[in-house]
Formats: C-alpha cells, sequence, structure tokens
C-alpha cells in the first residue's frame, strides 16, 4: 500500500474513532435512563423501544471495534 493509501486508511480511522466516542456518549446516556426508569414504564412500548435502543447502540459499538482492528491491521502493514 502506498502512502497516500495508507494515508487516508489513517485518517478513516480516526473518523472511526470519533464516531465510536459519539455512540458510546450516546449508549451510556440511553442506558441510565433505561435503568432509571420505573418498571411499568420500562415494560410498556416506550421501555421496549429504549431498551431495543440500548442493544442496537452497543451492537454498533461492537462492530465500530471490528472496523477499528480492521483499520489498525491495515495501516500497520
Amino acid at each position: 500500500m502506498n502512502k497516500k493509501r495508507r494515508d487516508a486508511i489513517v485518517h478513516a480511522n480516526s473518523l472511526v474513532a470519533q464516531a465510536w466516542a459519539i455512540i458510546e456518549e450516546v449508549h451510556e446516556g440511553e442506558e441510565e435512563a433505561y435503568e432509571n426508569m420505573p418498571d411499568n414504564l420500562k415494560y410498556s412500548s416506550k421501555g421496549e423501544i429504549a431498551g431495543e435502543a440500548v442493544i442496537n447502540l452497543e451492537n454498533a459499538l461492537s462492530a465500530i471495534e471490528d472496523v477499528d482492528a480492521y483499520l489498525s491491521e491495515i495501516s500497520a502493514q
């Protein structure tokens, strides 16, 4: 890989790290809001939507960690 493409991968990895930080912040807020919901609200449709959002944000973070690992491996070669 030439320097220009390697630099582009390093830049992309930086953007991935920024996205991870934003999503992590949203996840923490959503998880806290869900945990602090009264039980009757947790089991309502609003609570189910919030719970699903927490799970989906966790899945997004996991996927971003995979992307970060792949990009880091590429830029290290």
